[in-house]
């Protein structure tokens, strides 16, 4: 069974990630949009949570998230889109109980990370 979930702010948090990823890699930089070569537009499409294993038929031990987006990379100059991917997928699990528990908020921090990692490396390796 599968639970879609809104995830308030998490728009703002996507933008926030990708931005210090590409900061991160090194090779584009980040302007304004009248002054930038290229435009990442991008929407989030789906934000899943999961439950992956029960104690019991009640109890919740770990969920999956999921986060899917859609992205286009556009030549500003040609208005040519360089780079189109549909229904991207991160994902990463945590548990709620236990040693190893942590929060949604904190296992949403991994899911972006991942994420910002898959759309950067998508980008750079286009060149």
């Amino acid at each position: 069974q599968r639970y879609v979930v809104y995830k308030p702010f998490i728009e703002i948090k996507v933008t926030d990630a990708i931005i210090n990823r590409i900061l991160y890699d090194g090779n584009l930089n980040i302007l304004g949009e009248p002054s930038a070569d290229l435009l990442l537009q991008g929407e989030v499409i789906n934000y899943l949570r999961q439950p992956v294993r029960y104690a019991d038929s009640k109890d919740i031990l770990e969920y999956r998230l999921n986060i899917i987006v859609n992205f286009t990379l556009k030549d500003t100059r040609t208005d040519k889109i360089l780079l189109e991917e549909k229904n991207l997928t991160a994902n990463t699990s945590y548990f709620v109980s236990g040693q190893l528990a942590k929060s949604e908020d904190k296992a949403v921090e991994g899911l972006l990370e991942d994420l910002a990692r898959r759309v950067t490396n998508r980008i750079v390796n286009r060149w």
